[in-house]
């Protein structure tokens, strides 16, 4: 099945796909069945594809604790940035058990005794 078109073509569309310049006025009953069919396919091709993707990823838990640059490193509860550097494993990992620690303790409220004025 060719690709249909939608809505018209432009001089920008070298390929014959069809472009909706943005605010414009959109009617999505416009859209001709053909072109509802090969959107449907595109997005089951799409959400296959990573179906595939994700099967062969094991599902693993990942180990927050890294080595990095000769150093020992942990990543914090975002994973987004790294806490260290440790020089052992086991260094890391009590740094690592310190650090949730105290993030699962109480809240401290910086109104009543804020060290910063």
């Amino acid at each position: 099945m060719n690709k249909p078109t939608i809505h018209r073509h432009t001089p920008n569309s070298r390929t014959g796909r069809s472009m909706i310049s943005p605010g414009k006025a959109y009617d999505p009953s416009a859209i001709s069945p053909e072109v509802r069919e090969w959107n449907a396919k595109v997005e089951q091709t799409k959400r296959e594809k990573l179906q595939r993707k994700l099967s062969k990823t094991p599902n693993q838990p990942r180990d927050p604790v890294h080595y990095h640059e000769g150093k020992w490193w942990f990543w914090d509860e975002t994973w987004a940035g790294a806490e260290g550097p440790y020089d052992s494993e086991a260094q890391a990992r009590d740094g690592m058990d310190a650090y949730c620690k105290m993030l699962d303790g109480p809240i401290i409220d910086c109104n009543e005794s804020c060290p910063i004025p």
